[in-house]
């Protein structure tokens, strides 16, 4: 958008008539006599009357009348009769057909008001009071020709009129993007003034600019503080504009509040005078007194409504500290309930641990795990996505989700699935939860885990290389339906470490995240030690950081407590029916090492030859091979691994047969179902085909005498 400065014209400035223009240039030089200026104003006779009327008001004072243009001049004085000429010039431009509906008169009366606070301004401060007189006239004039060039904003003018000078300038540059002191530093500049009233134009509203000690920066100070003294009588907010009216005279001529309450009170008659002494007829002037009167009522108004104010912004405060006060328990009483959530402390050799350290007062993480009816654990990590209250909420919600539905469902994967359908029903959109949950299985070492979104759970292996379980689903809460894969693997003397993204997005330094490079460095430094040292190191990090974290930190450890099985045998023969005779001895040897019953031993063996006659019928069918047997035991339970490098099969073809259809053969599966506590194919079978993993647990009814517990 262009500046109303770049659209006004040369043509579009007023210009005063030609015997003014003569008169200013010539008193401008040195060498110019009475008699050469007497001449020039001699050549406009209109001009010559309005000097010796002028001349002759009581606003000049002079002893006697002045009849003749030469004594005037000589009386005035060749800068004096420049100043004269230059009021004269702009009322000339201000008639009132000037601009069409505009009261020229109201501008006439608030300039009056500036020029006559600068006169008196300059008495009290020492310099050219005709000088400040006839400056004050000039410095909004610019204002005036915006307005006569942009007709179309004429309607404004009344709004203007109401703001004080600073809230006037910021108008103009909105409305016009630019200002009246730039305009009227052009409309000085193209009337050939004085370098000095142009500089004090230009810089009025930027005394700064000007070296104040000097007469042209006194001059912009003059202007600026009339501009003030003059906005009192017009423009809204009184009370604020006498402030400012104190402030300023204070500031820059060290006078007093009374001098600037003294100045104001001379300001209606001489506007009177000055009005009359240019032939304007101004209305009757309001008396400074009135205005005094009227800003101290609204002061007064303005202090009752402001200790009414202080009063009830008191109470709003006693208030908002009450309500502070009972948010802060609030906010405890929910962090106490979040921290019940968290399970209880267990025993130093509880295989599962965690910790949840919450970036504020409420919690989006969380974690849990307990004992199952059946001696598996069950246990989660979770982080809920957003923060406050309604993250919190969620969090407990699907936390007491897990705890509650994991009583009853055994597979992980449906209650996986049962907890998400539960949130995407009633979880606020957008909201979803990532989580990572899992059993483990103390008497045989296996774990089951199932990874929905969460960042992934590092392995710990028993030769130290760290393995990642990647997110095998989305988060909870996005879609309903979705299946959850269930990853079962044995831990052996390994270990797992899961954890919320607040771990590997945290801050270890100042604006250092600790990353997941961090992370693994920090687990193989630490390689050798207990899971749970492992887990700590990590928490001394960030402890030992001392930087406020953006999100939760929660780390949970699983660790199998070495937990591994002796290998009681391990056999391997080719897969035709002739050679099992061979492998059941080798089995019935073992079970009766352990001391197991004759029924528990050939039930075993039952189940394990079906499940050798499986491998050699379906996974081998007519092609040869070979198959590996390994007896393993822990604790209590027996272990029967079964190894093939056949082809691998869909272990989803591997369920009994309906015992309704009666035919011969197909039974095998029922029995090794109905004799195992326990049958599954290894997930990992690296260079094998099929791996068929059995578990039996040898309880008193399996063995000759009851074993110690």
């Amino acid at each position: 958008m262009p500046s109303a400065l770049e659209l006004i014209k040369p043509s579009d400035l007023p210009a005063p008539r030609q015997a003014a223009i003569q008169i200013m240039r010539a008193c401008a030089q040195e060498d110019i006599n009475n008699q050469a200026l007497a001449k020039l104003a001699s050549n406009d006779p209109q001009l010559t009357a309005e000097l010796l009327r002028i001349v002759n008001s009581p606003f000049f004072g002079m002893a006697g009348e002045v009849s003749s243009i030469s004594r005037a001049i000589t009386m005035l004085g060749h800068r004096a009769l420049r100043n004269m000429v230059l009021c004269i010039s702009v009322k000339d431009v201000l008639k009132p057909d000037v601009i069409s509906d505009f009261d020229v008169s109201v501008f006439w009366e608030d300039t009056l008001r500036r020029a006559a606070a600068g006169r008196l301004l300059a008495e009290a401060v020492g310099i050219d009071k005709d000088d400040c007189y006839t400056a004050c006239i000039l410095q909004d004039f610019g204002l005036l020709v915006m307005f006569h060039v942009f007709r179309e904003s004429q309607a404004q003018w009344p709004d203007f009129m109401k703001l004080d000078p600073q809230q006037r300038l910021e108008q103009e540059r909105l409305h016009f993007n630019t200002t009246h002191d730039q305009v009227s530093s052009m409309l000085a500049k193209s009337w050939s003034l004085p370098t000095q009233f142009i500089q004090a134009i230009e810089a009025h509203h930027q005394v700064n600019k000007l070296d104040g000690d000097q007469q042209c920066g006194k001059l912009c100070k003059v202007m600026e503080c009339a501009d003030w003294l003059a906005a009192l009588f017009s423009a809204d907010g009184k009370a604020k504009i006498l402030q400012a009216v104190h402030s300023k005279l204070a500031d820059y001529f060290e006078m007093s509040e009374q001098d600037s309450l003294d100045l104001l009170n001379k300001i209606p008659e001489m506007v009177e005078e000055s009005g009359s002494a240019l032939g304007l007829h101004l209305g009757e002037q309001v008396d400074f007194e009135e205005i005094l009167r009227e800003t101290n009522l609204r002061l007064a108004d303005e202090n009752i409504s402001y200790q009414e104010l202080t009063w009830e912004l008191e109470e709003a405060l006693h208030e908002r500290d009450q309500l502070a006060a009972s948010l802060r328990e609030e906010l405890e009483l929910a962090a106490e309930i979040q921290r019940s959530l968290l399970p209880d402390k267990v025993e130093d050799d509880f295989p599962v641990y965690g910790v949840n350290i919450p970036a504020s007062e409420l919690s989006g993480d969380f974690f849990d795990y307990f004992r199952h009816d059946d001696g598996s654990i069950l246990f989660n990590l979770g982080d809920v996505s957003g923060k406050g209250v309604t993250a919190s909420l969620l969090m407990a919600k699907t936390s007491s989700l897990f705890h509650c539905l994991g009583k009853h469902e055994k597979d992980l994967g449906r209650l996986m699935g049962q907890i998400n359908n539960e949130i995407c029903e009633t979880s606020i959109r957008g909201m979803f939860v990532c989580m990572v949950a899992g059993r483990y299985y103390a008497d045989s070492g296996d774990v089951e885990i199932v990874n929905a979104g969460n960042p992934p759970v590092l392995y710990v292996q028993e030769d130290d290389t760290i393995k990642k379980i990647e997110a095998s689903a989305p988060p909870l809460g996005i879609m309903a339906d979705v299946d959850f894969p269930v990853l079962r693997f044995n831990l052996g003397k390994g270990h797992l470490i899961m954890y919320s993204d607040g771990v590997t997005e945290g801050y270890i330094a100042e604006k250092k995240e600790y990353g997941m490079h961090g992370l693994q460095a920090t687990i193989e430094s630490t390689m050798g030690q207990p899971a749970r040292h492992q887990l700590e190191a990590v928490l001394k990090l960030f402890k030992n950081a001392e930087v406020k974290q953006r999100d939760d930190i929660t780390v949970m450890v699983l660790d199998g407590c070495g937990k591994t099985f002796e290998s009681l045998c391990k056999y391997e023969f080719t897969a035709q029916p002739a050679e099992l005779c061979v492998m059941r001895e080798k089995v019935r040897s073992v079970l009766e090492n352990l001391d197991c019953t004759k029924n528990c031993v050939d039930r075993l063996i039952l189940a394990v030859n079906e499940a050798a006659m499986n491998v050699i019928q379906h996974a081998y069918g007519e092609e040869d091979g070979n198959i590996q047997i390994e007896v393993l035991s822990a604790g209590h339970n027996v272990v029967f691994r079964l190894t093939d490098f056949a082809c691998p099969i869909d272990k989803n073809c591997v369920k009994p047969r309906d015992l309704n259809d009666i035919r011969p053969g197909g039974l095998g599966v029922h029995f090794m179902r109905e004799i195992m506590d326990e049958i599954r194919f290894q997930e990992d079978c690296e260079k094998a085909g099929n791996v068929l993993i059995m578990r039996k647990k040898l309880d008193d009814s399996c063995m000759n005498k009851k074993r110690s517990k």
